[in-house]
């Protein structure tokens, strides 16, 4: 009795063929070992109809292949995850497994969807759009319409720009341009030049770009360089004169002030304060720093 009624069931609702050891839902030519084809959206439900409480597996699909010495191994799972918190909004997400495992348990998940459409890599709890608890690599252009934040590293073969703020606790790195119209923070801020009102500044620094050669300059007087560029700034600049870098004279004697400072170069006055005459032919530093 109770396999007519099972068949009925069957006749009346779907048509099940096996062919091959291939099985087949509404249709007679299945093409893999479960084939479901229908009319509709909904193809296949996973149900867990025990009562849930605390955090539980709502629904699990599990992939698995034969091991050497014959024993199952599971390799990866898909997973509903129900959570239940007294006096806090019950809700549901979705976590990727991978293994490999000799069971079920041992599979450890790597990416979590929360039911608010975040997406954790590394975190169960993703607080944004995408969070991911580690380093990041890209290998090309990236663009964020909002704040790019990573716990560890980021890295891109490409560009890595944001319309906000680009914040890494670790390396920002990049084979091209980083561009952010909000701020730039690396650790806490290291690396990264402000004012005194916090306004976040540019600094470039030229090694041994400022040639200077004199030929028997007297005291008390002065000599200028020609314009130097060091790219564009939306305001004048701070230009430093740093180390002397390589050369020979009396470099040592020599007062050298930037002056004529523009946003886009500016020009060296070379003072000899005496009492001998300057003759040096050298190379030296400098650092730029401005908005």
């Amino acid at each position: 009795m109770k396999k007519t009624n099972l068949t009925f069931v069957f006749s009346c609702f779907i048509s099940f063929f096996c062919i091959a050891q291939n099985v087949g839902i509404n249709t007679s030519l299945p093409l893999s070992s479960l084939h479901i084809s229908g009319n509709s959206d909904s193809k296949l439900l996973l149900e867990n109809t025990t009562p849930y409480s605390g955090i539980v597996d709502t629904a699990s699909m599990y992939f698995a292949t034969k091991a050497n010495n014959g024993n199952i191994q599971y390799d990866g799972a898909i997973k509903t995850l129900w959570y239940i918190t007294p006096g806090v909004t019950n809700y549901a997400r979705m976590g990727f497994f991978t293994g490999p495992s000799s069971t079920e348990g041992g599979l450890t998940e790597r990416m979590t969807i929360s039911p608010f459409g975040d997406v954790g890599i590394g975190t169960t709890n993703p607080g944004n759009k995408l969070d991911v608890v580690g380093s990041i690599r890209l290998s090309g252009p990236t663009s964020v319409d909002g704040i790019l934040f990573a716990n560890n590293n980021i890295s891109s073969s490409g560009n890595i720009a944001s319309t906000g703020s680009i914040t890494a606790n670790g390396i920002i790195s990049s084979s091209s341009n980083i561009t952010a119209t909000g701020n730039l923070t690396v650790s806490g801020g290291k690396g990264i030049v402000r004012s005194y009102n916090g306004t976040q500044l540019v600094m470039r620094t030229f090694p041994g770009a400022l040639h200077i050669t004199l030929t028997n300059l007297a005291a008390d007087t002065f000599v200028d360089t020609g314009l130097l560029s060091y790219g564009t700034f939306s305001a004048s600049p701070v230009v430093t004169v740093g180390n002397y870098s390589s050369g020979s004279g009396e470099f040592y004697q020599a007062i050298i002030t930037p002056y004529n400072v523009l946003t886009t170069g500016c020009k060296f006055r070379v003072y000899n304060p005496g009492p001998d005459p300057l003759t040096m032919d050298a190379y030296f530093s400098f650092t730029v720093v401005g908005q």
